[in-house]
């Protein structure tokens, strides 16, 4: 269980916050994104950024103990790059954290929008699933 009794699990919808990892990476997708957090950042994304890009990672945080993480990312998402879920599957994976990537084919960041669409019918199936098992598992 989590050290984190109240928590039962974890549904990641958009795509990891994994800045750490990205900004430090050859990951070739998501310049846009890129350029808007360098915006954002006082130094306009330079070196002395680091410790923030680690402070906004999931994976900064994540220790044996986390609970169990469902992450639903789209495979053509242009915001988030799918690199970002991956990289935190593996962390998860590494530390024995029960954890779920589905990486959802021909979909966009917005994969949910419209429920009656392939996307969306693949995250409330996933969602409902996981819910359960945390509930009743």
């Amino acid at each position: 269980r989590s050290a984190a009794p109240g928590i039962r699990g974890i549904m990641n919808i958009y795509g990891a916050t994994e800045w750490d990892y990205y900004m430090s990476s050859e990951v070739s997708d998501g310049e846009a994104l890129v350029n808007m957090i360098h915006k954002l950042l006082p130094s306009n994304g330079s070196k002395d950024d680091e410790e923030i890009y680690s402070n906004a990672s999931c994976s900064t945080y994540a220790t044996s103990d986390s609970p169990p993480i469902l992450t639903l990312h789209g495979t053509w998402d242009t915001l988030v790059p799918i690199e970002m879920s991956r990289h935190l599957h593996d962390v998860v994976d590494s530390l024995n954290v029960t954890n779920l990537l589905v990486e959802v084919s021909l979909e966009e960041h917005g994969l949910d929008f419209g429920w009656y669409s392939v996307g969306g019918q693949i995250t409330t199936y996933a969602m409902e699933r996981f819910v359960a098992s945390q509930l009743l598992g």
